[in-house]
């Protein structure tokens, strides 16, 4: 119910945005892009573990790709990690949203949830090196890309990590 609701709600603000984008750039909207990423954990495997839409203008194919995504994990912290590499994979990032349900895996959960469900899958992939939310937070900074992070759920603990990953951002 949660994923439902994000989707929609992810929706709804991509429609407003494709608004003001078109109010204000008009013939050069076309010229802004977003790209939705989405993250879950080392249970899922590398194969999900993140999944990217192309960058698009058109809020339809956005919309699409979000509908065809599906929960998997359910660990307790995730790999927000993998969601931030990728952020810094990627060539003219200006911002990141990021929309959350459970804080960052810590340093020890990464090598511990890696290693309980086979390190070696992770071998010859693209998440074949492992990281850390503050190694990426740290180059975003230094690229000057700022993450607003939004959590779907009231909790003390996922407030104060997303306060953080977006105060080291600016």
């Amino acid at each position: 119910r949660m994923m439902a609701a994000a989707k929609d709600t992810v929706s709804l603000m991509f429609d407003r945005a494709g608004e003001i984008i078109r109010e204000n750039l008009g013939s050069e909207s076309g010229q802004f892009e977003m790209q939705f990423a989405v993250y879950r954990n080392y249970s899922s495997g590398p194969a999900i573990l993140l999944e990217a839409s192309a960058w698009k203008s058109d809020p339809g194919g956005l919309r699409d790709f979000l509908s065809s995504t599906k929960c998997s994990g359910g660990q307790g912290n995730e790999a927000v990690e993998i969601a931030l590499w990728h952020a810094n994979q990627e060539e003219d990032v200006k911002r990141i949203v990021l929309i959350a349900d459970a804080p960052g895996n810590t340093p020890d959960e990464v090598d511990s949830k890696r290693r309980g469900y086979g390190e070696s899958r992770y071998q010859s992939t693209r998440f074949e090196q492992k990281t850390t939310a503050a190694g990426e937070v740290a180059k975003l900074k230094e690229k000057k890309i700022p993450v607003d992070a939004f959590h779907l759920i009231a909790n003390s603990r996922l407030k104060a990590y997303y306060d953080w990953l977006t105060q080291e951002t600016g």
